[in-house]
């Protein structure tokens, strides 16, 4: 099942082996597939985020063909491609009574926002056999040759394809400055052609082929959202004379199927930021000895602090569980305070945590760069499309924010909104995206870690004050070579990731002696301390919900109650030092 024609009469039963898992892993993965190897109607995979969902359109389901030479006429199926399949002695009777009409929706899909190294080297090693396969393979025919180019014709009802070329263009490339030499790499074409991929985090996409796709989707009972991180299999709709080495001219507006590939998914996997039901068992039986493996060595690139530890530990564990007006149950935003001086230790301790966590990024709060980043996106209504920002990010991203890189001056007009817009993120998990005459809220699950030398200018759930002794630039650098070392031992970073994906996604729930307890022990704060709200009551509902299912445990014990109380009280009075 290489090409569509394989799935011709036998729709739902190709779908259902498509959904097995083996065979997936099989079908190439457009990301890190070149070029050369790919061709019109292949069956091929994209991994990405929804960026942008385009207005839906009408396409032509079924259609009815006559042979101009004979008469004949046949009907002839229109999913899962762009043009109406017409060869040069048949017509297309659209007025035909077998013709059908369906709507399709298409969504723009980019690369992961901030998907680290170590996630993009697994799809890169599972997708190498593939390649493999495919350069030793001439199962289909490449889309340069007449029979797969020629004389198609639109599904739409303007009839012109959404690549970048329209119908004559296919069958005739004579018009075409044809390149001499190798055809350019995509990324160096799309920067001479200032391209815009709208990718909302680009620094991490280099290796990309290809960072971002318009996918058709055919699913009508299918609800996608923006910012869904989906798995797409379906047929490749690309230009054919980019694999001819023809040179094309890039859109303003929309860059061409030579840039940004057309894909009519046959099957769309929603990915969840949840774990691998497989390993639950296995993670939950050394639950708690990974716990102290993890703890272990965030104590040991947090200077040695025990407390800190923990809550970053549980910092990388929460996520949002449930919204009730303006209160968002599970945010756990951290700030982690009083960092060394005169070092790099923030990036440091960055770089250490992209081993753990599947995506993360790292915004340094510099006045250039708040006074100059888009963090927000915005609809532009010329172009009917949504300009990504930094704040568009998928479930679960790891949000660093180094406010050590801030020096004196004045916020302008868009620093300003970036940190009213950061405020927003960090009290109510939402950001409001600019539609120019009103915003848009957007629900939101990251997990925003806030490092600075002094408090921090931006609002938290938890503030740390790192506790540890005199240190210098080069204890420091020494401190996460070693750390780098613990990475390097693949089989136990492995199982700490699988620990955080898993247990973070537990389901939880409370005892009725624990809550009268909890009842009970809140009236007692109260009573020693005026100062007590709500608010301190929540967070250690917080707090005791994550200790819980970092133990692997989905219910609250009363000795779990005990030490979040004891952890919260070191945390109060270390600040108040």
């Amino acid at each position: 099942m290489q090409c569509r024609k394989d799935f011709i009469g036998k729709i739902d039963q190709c779908k259902d082996i498509i959904k097995d898992e083996e065979v997936w892993n099989k079908i190439p993965v457009v990301n890190y597939t070149p070029n050369n190897l790919l061709f019109h109607d292949q069956l091929v995979i994209y991994r990405g985020m929804v960026q942008d969902m385009l207005n839906p359109v009408l396409y032509l389901s079924q259609y009815e063909v006559k042979n101009i030479d004979t008469g004949e006429s046949s009907v002839r199926q229109g999913q899962f491609t762009d043009a109406l399949d017409c060869k040069d002695n048949e017509e297309a009777i659209l007025e035909s009574s077998a013709t059908v009409y369906k709507e399709r929706s298409s969504i723009y899909c980019v690369t992961v926002p901030g998907s680290n190294n170590w996630v993009e080297k697994s799809i890169r090693e599972r997708n190498s056999a593939n390649i493999a396969n495919l350069q030793s393979s001439s199962a289909c025919e490449p889309a340069s040759s007449p029979s797969a180019s020629e004389n198609k014709r639109t599904l739409n009802d303007d009839e012109k394809m959404e690549e970048d070329c329209n119908e004559s263009e296919l069958g005739n490339t004579s018009n075409k400055r044809i390149c001499t030499g190798k055809v350019p790499d995509v990324k160096q074409k799309a920067e001479e052609k200032k391209c815009v991929y709208n990718l909302p985090i680009s620094e991490r996409s280099k290796e990309i082929l290809h960072p971002a796709v318009l996918i058709n989707v055919y699913d009508e009972d299918l609800k996608l959202q923006i910012n869904d991180v989906i798995e797409v299999a379906g047929f490749l709709s690309c230009d054919p004379t980019v694999i001819n080495g023809v040179a094309e001219s890039v859109d303003e507006d929309f860059p061409p199927a030579s840039l940004v590939p057309r894909i009519n998914a046959v099957h769309v996997r929603v990915l969840p930021a949840s774990h691998n039901q497989s390993l639950q068992s296995d993670v939950l039986r050394c639950a708690e000895t990974t716990r102290a493996e993890l703890h272990s060595i965030l104590s040991k690139v947090l200077l040695g602090d025990n407390l800190a530890a923990d809550y970053l530990l549980l910092h990388l564990l929460s996520t949002v569980f449930q919204r009730k007006d303006a209160l968002v149950l599970g945010k756990c935003c951290l700030n982690l305070s009083n960092l060394p001086k005169g070092s790099q230790y923030s990036k440091l301790l960055y770089n250490f945590l992209t081993n753990l966590v599947p995506t993360s990024h790292y915004e340094p709060m510099s006045l250039e760069s708040l006074n100059s980043s888009k963090f927000v996106p915005k609809k532009n209504y010329e172009t009917s499309r949504l300009e990504s920002g930094i704040l568009q990010m998928s479930k679960n991203t790891l949000l660093v924010l180094d406010e050590t890189k801030m020096q004196a001056g004045q916020l302008n007009d868009r620093g300003v909104r970036n940190v009213q817009a950061l405020t927003g993120l960090i009290n109510f998990q939402k950001v409001d995206y600019d539609f120019q005459y009103y915003p848009v809220e957007f629900p939101m699950d990251i997990r925003v870690l806030v490092l600075s030398e002094g408090k921090s200018m931006l609002p938290s759930d938890f503030d740390v004050c790192l506790d540890y002794a005199d240190t210098t630039p080069e204890y420091i650098e020494e401190l996460f070579v070693e750390a780098g070392r613990f990475v390097e031992r693949q089989s136990l970073t492995d199982t700490l990731r699988a620990y955080l994906t898993t247990v973070a996604n537990l389901a939880y729930q409370f005892s009725d002696d624990v809550e009268t307890k909890i009842t009970e022990d809140f009236v007692k704060m109260r009573r020693e301390r005026q100062k007590t709200s709500s608010q301190d009551l929540h967070n250690l509902l917080v707090l005791a919900r994550l200790f819980s299912l970092s133990r692997g445990c989905t219910t609250l014990s009363k000795e779990t109650w005990e030490i979040v109380q004891d952890m919260e009280e070191q945390r109060r009075l270390r600040m108040e030092k």
